[in-house]
């Protein structure tokens, strides 16, 4: 018996005895407590980290000459954007910035060599055979648990599928063998320790993609991801879409449809933030008018062939915040005067400055850095759709 098998056998023995032990106490209770102790203290989340799945030779889904790994990574830079905007003090790590392979368990240990609090992991999902499942679209978001359901696992076995892109992928996985059952069974039991913060997250981003991004959520679920589960900390896995669907396809490859879901995002991260902070002080973000996430524990029975995907966001517009001032603004001063139309509205007893109305968000981040040159270093992107400010 090789050692690497022998190796794998022990751990196995020791996850399942410990698996036990754990069915022994209530999990649900000790993760509420985790997740309320967190709020009870001075805790502040100071670092997060974003996972672009796949990349390089890993292309992830397709559908055509669209894949997952530059959807992923267009999306995580740009809810990078978005919360150093909002929170310059966040310390912000990416598994990769550019169109590069890195092995699933290197990216746990980026996270946990930063210390993070929070890991976000961004993917696109897929339905095999599209002429038949190509009516299926949706988000989903996992965590790390045991699949209740034939589709979760096979959503994790797709996603895991990549270590066999990798060198010494046994060694470096203690055996794990992705086509295994008995292999996520086992993945799935690590994590428990964070379950609680992971849940809610999880729960706040599918209920910001229904309310705001006005996406189907197909709800929180649970399965075994390799790239969740050594990370040490709250972790998320994020379904963004279906490119299998030709029209949510469409919607993940545009700017604004990108955008969308990023925006989605960082709305659930600010709200656990005050949350997990307690900060009462902070930006509403209540969902009380999203309906309530269920964990989705069925598969979805086959919808009607002729059924249309939800339409676009339509009447989406973008503006520059440039400066919340207590003053009126000389707008016929120089710096001022470089800047095509500035709008002035009062809020809350401030002066905000805003700058023309944008179409495209391409041309409204080429302005935002026009104006950072300039000397405008806290501007920053708010998005409206219909005239109602989203963000």
């Amino acid at each position: 018996m090789s050692y690497i098998r022998l190796k794998m056998i022990i751990r196995y023995l020791l996850i399942v005895f410990f698996v036990f032990i754990n069915i022994a106490f209530s999990t649900s209770n000790v993760n509420n407590d985790l997740y309320e102790g967190k709020c009870k203290t001075n805790y502040r989340i100071k670092k997060i980290v974003l996972d672009a799945g796949h990349g390089g030779n890993d292309s992830g889904c397709k559908n055509n000459d669209i894949t997952e790994k530059t959807i992923t990574l267009k999306i995580v830079k740009k809810i990078g954007e978005l919360i150093a905007e909002k929170y310059p003090d966040i310390d912000i790590v990416y598994t990769r910035k550019k169109d590069v392979f890195v092995p699933l368990f290197e990216r746990s240990d980026i996270a946990n060599n930063a210390k993070a609090d929070l890991f976000i992991s961004i993917h696109c999902n897929a339905m095999p055979n599209p002429k038949k499942n190509g009516h299926i679209f949706g988000t989903e978001t996992y965590t790390l648990g045991l699949h209740k359901v034939e589709s979760n696992l096979e959503v994790a076995k797709r996603e895991n599928n990549s270590i066999l892109l990798e060198k010494d992928y046994l060694k470096n996985y203690n055996g794990y063998d992705p086509n295994s059952p008995l292999s996520h069974i086992l993945l799935s039991q690590f994590q428990r320790g964070f379950m609680g913060q992971s849940i809610k997250f999880a729960e706040l981003v599918e209920s910001k993609f229904s309310a705001v991004a006005k996406r189907k959520s197909k709800g929180v679920k649970q399965a075994g991801f390799l790239v969740l589960h050594q990370t040490a900390m709250p972790s998320v896995l994020i379904e963004t879409g279906f490119l299998s669907n030709e029209e949510e396809c469409q919607f993940l490859a545009s700017d604004d449809g990108q955008l969308t879901i990023a925006n989605s995002i960082v709305k659930s991260f600010v709200a656990y933030k005050n949350k997990m902070e307690e900060n009462e002080n902070g930006e509403d973000e209540s969902i009380a008018d999203a309906p309530k996430v269920k964990k989705t524990e069925k598969i979805d029975k086959k919808e009607k062939a002729d059924k249309k995907s939800e339409s676009l966001v339509i009447n989406r517009t973008y503006r520059i915040q440039i400066a919340a001032l207590s003053k009126k603004p000389d707008l016929n001063s120089k710096k001022w005067s470089e800047i095509e139309k500035v709008q002035v509205e009062m809020e809350k007893g401030l002066f905000k400055c805003y700058s023309m109305d944008y179409e495209n968000y391409s041309d409204a981040k080429a302005e935002i850095n026009r104006l950072k040159n300039i000397g405008f270093k806290d501007v920053f992107l708010v998005m409206y759709e219909n005239g109602k400010k989203l963000f």
